[in-house]
């Protein structure tokens, strides 16, 4: 069995975590232009039906399809929006 020593030890473990500081950062921490602000807004909570009447209920389906739509637009215009950014 091989005797490193304490210096050994050392150097390799030295030489292993340089090359960490070497590597290139990731492309996508990195964006050409700042994010607009209507993309990154969060989607709205959703609110509970008012009643219980059918009416009621129909009404607050509604809404909530109306506002789930909305949302995943604006989710699929940011991610448009990154991968354009990100190819130029």
């Amino acid at each position: 069995m091989w005797k490193w020593g304490k210096w050994g030890v050392i150097a390799i473990v030295a030489w292993m975590s340089a090359g960490c500081a070497w590597r290139e950062p990731p492309r996508a921490a990195v964006l050409a232009r700042p994010v607009p602000v209507s993309l990154v807004r969060p989607c709205p909570p959703l609110k509970p039906p008012p009643g219980p009447e059918l009416g009621q209920l129909l009404q607050a389906y509604v809404k909530m399809a109306g506002l789930y739509h909305q949302c995943t637009a604006r989710q699929r215009a940011l991610a448009r929006w990154v991968t354009e950014d990100l190819h130029r």
